[in-house]
Formats: structure tokens, sequence, C-alpha cells
């Protein structure tokens, strides 16, 4: 494996984005099936379960490529990989709350 930190990120965004894309695309298409104005508790239970679907797919991601890196500035990239996990839930909040 590359050991190049950007060239690691770079891999990891490419993947999280077809991640998120993937999952997204299903949660829309379950979510179209309710009616908002009667299901909105049933709406949030599945949006929190892509929610969590999604950080453990990127967080098994993330750890396999923290488990592979072997330079001293892992935490850098821990923290980079962190991070990108989170503006990736945060943006599946805000599209699937524009639903």
């Amino acid at each position: 494996m590359e050991q190049d930190p950007v060239l690691i990120i770079t891999s990891f965004r490419k993947t999280a984005f077809r991640l998120f894309e993937e999952l997204y695309h299903d949660f829309k298409e379950q979510a179209g099936k309710l009616d908002r104005q009667t299901d909105e508790n049933v709406f949030q239970q599945l949006c929190g379960r892509y929610e969590r679907r999604l950080q453990y797919q990127l967080g098994l991601e993330a750890k396999d490529l923290i488990r592979t890196y072997k330079r001293n500035d892992i935490l850098q990239l821990q923290q980079s990989l962190t991070e990108h996990i989170t503006y990736c839930l945060l943006e599946f909040k805000r599209k699937a709350g524009s639903l």
C-alpha cells in the first residue's frame, strides 16, 4: 500500500463518496415509500439506521487504512479520516432532512 498520507486520504475520500452515494440512493428509495406527514418517526428511524450503517462502513475502511499505515504521523492521518467521516455523516443528515 502507498504510504503517502495525501494519497491515502484521497483514496479514502473516493471510497467514502462511493459508499455515501450507494447508501443515500438506497435510503432515498426507502424514504420515498413513506408519507412523512404520518410516518415521521419511521422516517427518522430509517434515517438513523442509514447514518449508523454509513458510519460503520466508513469506520471499517478508516481502521483498515490506519492499521496498515507505517509512518510516524499516524495521528494526523487518523484525525483527517475522522474529520471526513464526520463531514459525510453531516452531509447525509442534511440531504436526508431535505427530502
